[in-house]
């Protein structure tokens, strides 16, 4: 006979928890751009000012840490 009462998994009750936690510290505390401190709508993104300006990485850089160089050093610097 099947169980009338079907068990919540603990996973479920751990993401409504996380997310019912998660409310207050997000109107409290709202997303806001990581370049202007714009109001965005996820934590950790830039607006759609900032991320046009955004400058990525160009060669020479460090193979092994990532680092940017000022000046290319040559094939096999390293």
């Amino acid at each position: 006979m099947a169980d009338p009462m079907p068990k919540i998994k603990t996973v479920e009750l751990g993401t409504i928890a996380r997310r019912a936690l998660a409310l207050p510290a997000r109107i409290l505390f709202p997303p806001v751009c990581a370049g202007c401190r714009r109001h965005v709508s996820q934590p950790g993104v830039l607006c759609g000012t900032c991320w046009p300006k955004l400058r990525l990485l160009e060669r020479p850089w460090c193979a092994v840490m990532g680092t940017p160089f000022t000046h290319d050093m040559g094939e096999g610097f390293l």
